[in-house]
Parts: structure tokens; C-alpha cells; sequence
């Protein structure tokens, strides 16, 4: 006959502790939030199973990381694609970015900088806070990754987003039209000479 357990008895908080039961000082954390905690293993588990190359397109499993459609895309993807096509995908929101920065500095109004400059800010400010989310450095917002995650509403705004920074890119690179007539040749302004 086999011994039970060679380990010493263990008082009722000890074994609570041990099995993982709510204690009073850690409350239980409810099954549909289980995965928005920033110590949850399948984040950066389903991210680096991808490898550098991914596993190919349609091979990875998506069924494994929870709400693959919107909240952790960039996870989906990064386990189908692996690192070179998720830092393909961020180099590509970094050009979308760029070129909204760059908009802003052409641009001759004051209110179309400022309205170029904040919406590449706003893109740039979305993709940060859900690559960040899924890789568990900051807390998961509820944002979509533009133009990738599953979400009509966002996805209508940021084609809105594209073709605001389109519009004002277009007037900027058109010749300025003159307003009034030229001002007059300094040789031909009235002046008044004064001798000492």
C-alpha cells in the first residue's frame, strides 16, 4: 500500500492558496475577463508560436486566443505571419502615419495642420494602444486595429480618417491661388524723404 503523501498537512488558507481558490484578500476574476489580464500567458504565447516566418496563412490557430476577430488581430496575425509580417503590417501603419505627419508640414492653413497632424496622431495613438494591449504592456482598451480588426463603425472612421488627410494633402500640393490684387512695386509706393 502506497503512502497518501509524503508532504506535511496544510491548514485550510494554505490549500485554498494552493488550488488557486478566491481568498479574501484576492477577489475571483469573473470567466469573460479572464483574458484581459496583463498576466495571461496567450498573448505573447500565440504571438511568438509563429515564429520569424509564421506558420502561413489559414495554418495558425486563432480558435486558441480569445476574440481573434477584433480585440487581438495583431496575435492571429503575428502567430499566421510571424514576426516578419507583423513588423510588415506596423512598417505599413508607420507610412500611413509618415505621410499624415508630412501633410501637416506642407499644408499652408493653420487649421489643416493641425487637423493633419491629429489624425495621423489619432492612427498612430490607436495602433500603439492595441499592439500594446496584445502584448501585454498596457491595458486593453476595447479600440480596433484600424483597417484589420472586425468593427464597421471603426472601420467606416478610419476610411474617413484616410480621406480627410487625402483631401488636405490634395490642396496642399496645389499652387495657391492669389486672394487680391499683387501689392504695388516698392519704387512705385508713395514715400516721403526725410533730410536731417
Amino acid at each position: 500500500m502506497k503512502p497518501a503523501s509524503t508532504r506535511p498537512a496544510l491548514s485550510a488558507s494554505e490549500r485554498a492558496r494552493e488550488v488557486g481558490a478566491p481568498t479574501a484578500t484576492r477577489a475571483p476574476i469573473p470567466e469573460t475577463t479572464a483574458f484581459c489580464t496583463s498576466s495571461n500567458p496567450i498573448r505573447p504565447l500565440s504571438t511568438s508560436t509563429g515564429g520569424i516566418f509564421g506558420a502561413g496563412l489559414g495554418a495558425g490557430r486563432p480558435d486558441q486566443v480569445p476574440v481573434a476577430k477584433s480585440d487581438f488581430i495583431a496575435s492571429a496575425l503575428g502567430e499566421e505571419l510571424g514576426l516578419f509580417g507583423l513588423v510588415a503590417i506596423i512598417v505599413l501603419y508607420l507610412i500611413l502615419v509618415e505621410r499624415g505627419l508630412r501633410t501637416s508640414l506642407v499644408v499652408r492653413d493653420a487649421f489643416g495642420k493641425l487637423l493633419a497632424a491629429g489624425l495621423a496622431f489619432g492612427l498612430a495613438w490607436q495602433v500603439f494602444v492595441i499592439l500594446g494591449g496584445v502584448t501585454g504592456l498596457l491595458p486593453l482598451t476595447g479600440l480596433t486595429t484600424p483597417f484589420l480588426a472586425y468593427g464597421g463603425s471603426s472601420l467606416v472612421a478610419n476610411f474617413g480618417l484616410i480621406a480627410i488627410l487625402m483631401r488636405i494633402s490634395d490642396a496642399a500640393r496645389r499652387p495657391a491661388t492669389p486672394h487680391a490684387a499683387p501689392l504695388p512695386k516698392l519704387t512705385d509706393a508713395p514715400t516721403e524723404v526725410v533730410q536731417q
